[in-house]
């Protein structure tokens, strides 16, 4: 099962898309729109406050594809202390 409480932060001057399509997602998903360090805080407390064994970090901005989740859970489940993605290989 998956359980979230956080809100969807979308965070300006990212370098992908342009300020003006990040306020469109960020209306559209309900979200409002943070500085790095907010991004970051925001980050920091979630991981402080998951009580489940894995924890998944994911842009919003489509660059990531969520079907790889079941891959990077199966490393974990192997042993591994830590799996990361990366786009650009």
């Amino acid at each position: 099962m998956v359980t979230t409480s956080a809100k969807p932060v979308a965070l300006g001057g990212v370098t992908e898309m342009t300020t003006s399509e990040v306020r469109l997602i960020a209306e559209r998903i309900e979200a409002r729109l943070a500085s790095i360090a907010e991004h970051e805080a925001a980050i920091r407390s979630d991981f402080i406050a998951a009580t489940g064994d894995i924890v998944i970090t994911m842009d919003a901005d489509g660059s990531t594809d969520p079907q790889e989740i079941p891959a990077f859970i199966g490393t974990l489940v192997s042993g591994a202390d830590f799996a990361k993605g990366a786009r650009f290989l």
